[in-house]
């Protein structure tokens, strides 16, 4: 009976066993059938992508030759310039597989067609630059877009800090390093120039790996997302602003008292401002919210409206005040948007992405890197090293004034790493204002000059984003892993 007893539970057990067992294997052929339909997917989804893109980049090429003919046009213009734009474009996107920086390739096929003198009989460089200038509205707006005011009333002290104080210190830092060590190539108002056009981040890399984790549900700290998605637009318009005063000093003041342009040039700002608000307000409730095509004519007024404001200040003498305009305009529409309708205005900013993700970024750092030859560089190779060091100089501070103050905000320690390394990235900023100055000087005494702050801002993007950006794509999840804190504890920012 005690034998009896004893068998037949293990018995029992064995069955359990096997049945657990062939359950385990069940489950195991099912994920691994589950991923490799996963994979399927995404290769055919990505085949698909390229295959798009190939067909559609072929007709509209095939389009504009027949136009060209029919327009007597030479049909090499506009060819050069589609491939330009999908050269750039398809380069970009295979480095962001790879978890580089997008932006480099981009810089290098523009450069690359400047140095085999691929688009030589076609250039028009007044085109190029208002080109140019019309990406940089899609910036600007987009950026207003996509602020949230309300992050600067609950984290005032840390918005201000992170959006003046950390590139201003950098700006400062670069203006010193390049009067002691280039001074015949950056002097005075030039030195200035240079520290806020190589100071501004690019906040690119930071949201897309914030927005991995958080879809992955691996950190969802809400503080530390808001307070640079706000920080980061804010730092940007602010160095380009004051780039627009300062490069009406660098070319404006040949007999002419500076502190009448530079005042001038602070009231030019003023009034984009104003200009901004009043062109955001109108087109926050013009059309009506139940209007059947709303979307659509709310990001085409607002285009069309920052884009006359825009070109307006710089065809008008008022040339500091459209950057400021154009983005003002956006956090208004923005601001009104979200009163009447959140969803609509997501709506909105994704055509302005889409815009820029397809057609304005390939084309904004192509033309940036077409000003560049790789057979005529406006610098030595001493001067190259020494721009580099100059840069790294910048960095290095930038890093030291970001651990302190995002210190005194109670963060991590990992997270005051990963947002001292989510600001060194530079490309956008650098890319949409560098060349300005060059535009205004071609063909004078300072074009060199001027194109030595274009290879600079290059360099910057070539170095310190290639660097930072792919420590971010490796690293980022270790650092921020099991950083989450109580909501309590969130708020509670030292001043």
């Amino acid at each position: 009976m005690t034998l009896a007893a004893v068998e037949e539970p293990l018995f029992v057990d064995l069955g359990a066993v096997t049945i657990t067992s062939r359950a385990q294997n069940n489950t195991d052929h099912e994920e691994r059938s589950t991923k490799k339909r996963v994979r399927n997917v995404k290769f055919f989804r990505a085949a698909s992508k390229l295959l798009t893109t190939v067909i559609y980049s072929a007709i509209t090429f095939l389009t504009l030759v027949i136009l060209s003919h029919r327009l007597e046009i030479d049909p090499m213009i506009p060819g050069l310039f589609v491939a330009l734009i999908l050269a750039s474009y398809l380069s970009g996107q295979v480095c962001l597989r790879l978890g580089l920086p997008q932006v480099v390739p981009m810089y290098l096929i523009g450069s690359g067609f400047r140095t085999f003198g691929i688009y030589d009989d076609f250039v028009n460089w007044t085109v190029f630059a208002n080109l140019r200038y019309l990406a940089v509205t899609v910036i600007l707006v987009k950026s207003g877009l996509a602020m949230n005011i309300d992050v600067a009333k609950n984290y005032k002290s840390q918005v201000l800090k992170s959006s003046f104080v950390i590139s201003t210190v950098e700006a400062m830092a670069l203006m010193i390093a390049a009067s002691l060590f280039l001074p015949g190539i950056f002097p005075s108002v030039w030195a200035f120039v240079f520290g806020f056009v190589n100071s501004p981040t690019s906040p690119t890399k930071f949201a897309s790996m914030l927005s991995l984790l958080k879809a992955k549900k691996k950190y969802s700290n809400k503080k530390l997302q808001e307070i640079w998605s706000f920080s980061a637009p804010v730092e940007i318009i602010y160095c380009i602003s004051v780039f627009s005063v300062l490069m009406s000093l660098a070319v404006g003041t040949n007999g002419k008292n500076k502190m009448l342009i530079l005042i001038r040039g602070i009231g030019c700002v003023g009034l984009g401002f104003v200009a901004g608000a009043v062109w955001g307000l109108v087109v926050g409730y013009l059309p009506r919210k139940d209007d059947i095509n709303l979307t659509a004519k709310r990001f085409f007024g607002l285009w069309m409206g920052v884009t006359a404001i825009y070109f307006g200040a710089k065809s008008y003498g008022w040339g500091p005040g459209g950057p400021l305009g154009t983005f003002v305009g956006g956090i208004c529409a923005n601001t009104t948007w979200t009163y009447l309708n959140r969803t609509n205005k997501k709506s909105v900013l994704n055509y302005f992405n889409k815009l820029w993700d397809w057609i304005m970024e390939p084309l904004l750092f192509a033309l940036v890197g077409y000003e560049i030859s790789m057979t005529d560089l406006p610098m030595s190779a001493s001067e190259i090293s020494i721009a580099a060091g100059c840069l790294t100089f910048g960095v290095l501070v930038r890093c030291l004034i970001s651990i302190a103050i995002h210190y005194t905000c109670g963060f991590s320690y990992r997270e005051i790493a990963f947002l001292t390394i989510s600001g060194i990235p530079k490309a956008t900023v650098q890319a949409a204002i560098s060349p300005q100055l060059l535009d205004l000087v071609r063909g004078t005494d300072s074009e060199t000059r001027a194109k030595a702050l274009v290879l600079t801002s290059i360099m910057a993007t070539l170095i310190f984003t290639t660097l930072s950006t792919s420590f971010l794509h490796f690293f980022s999840r270790r650092l921020l892993k099991g950083t989450e804190k109580p909501l309590s504890e969130q708020s509670a920012c030292k001043i």
